[in-house]
């Protein structure tokens, strides 16, 4: 297989022999199993790299794999976690296993694989466990580590007039201060509501997905520190 080249000469790649050997490698170990994930993932990152434009690298995935953006977000980022930690506490994983485990912090994800928690009263392991019993206690490990909301207080009364100094200026700093602020109230109020989401009704996890897979692809267009 040759991977696909991208029409514009503004897009095209460092290394085209390089992303046709990866296209190649991803399309074999797709089709194998899906045990191969995480060398997919890898492969994905390193193809990514190629590219110093987000579009440009979501122009070439879409030409030259048969999966969808939002698993290719999916196997980045469980190979970025993997990548980091002792390969012995993840062996035997599937991906979706992996993709569930992907949610909780780097700082906390080894001290989860070591502890045995609580599953219909009996303790597991995270790698004994189904992959619904696997959802119901990271959801309960992240809801244990939510940090409480504060107590609501009664609001100040509104002064008759407000100074023109006190106005936020849309565009400003304390505008978007203020709208970030309003998106973190917010984020707090939709994990309430999914987690109180039956879990056979699947609003649960196809809310959870689409946040994952939005929070990644807002953060994939942070402009690089480098």
């Amino acid at each position: 297989m040759i991977s696909k080249k991208l029409n514009s000469d503004s897009t095209a790649p460092v290394n085209q022999s390089k992303l046709d050997n990866i296209a190649q490698n991803i399309q074999q170990l797709y089709q194998q199993t899906e045990q191969s994930f995480l060398e997919i993932g890898n492969l994905l990152i390193e193809a990514k790299k190629e590219f110093g434009k987000h579009d440009h690298w979501l122009n070439w995935l879409k030409a030259n794999v048969d999966f969808s953006v939002c698993k290719a977000q999916r196997l980045i980022r469980v190979a970025e976690m993997l990548s980091k930690k002792a390969p012995e506490l993840f062996s035997g994983l599937d991906f979706s296993k992996a993709y569930i485990l992907s949610s909780l912090p780097q700082g906390e994800l080894e001290g989860f694989m070591a502890l045995l928690h609580d599953v219909n009263g009996k303790k597991k392991y995270p790698k004994q466990m189904t992959k619904r019993e696997l959802q119901e206690v990271v959801r309960e490990w992240h809801k244990e580590r939510r940090p409480k909301p504060a107590p609501k207080q009664q609001p100040e009364p509104a002064p008759e007039t407000v100074e023109k100094e006190d106005e936020i200026i849309p565009g400003s700093e304390d505008y978007f201060n203020s709208r970030l602020n309003s998106i973190k109230s917010f984020m707090g109020e939709l994990m309430d509501y999914i987690d109180v989401q039956p879990e056979d009704s699947g609003t649960r996890d196809e809310l959870a997905a689409e946040l994952r897979d939005l929070c990644v692809d807002t953060i994939s267009r942070i402009p690089s520190e480098e």
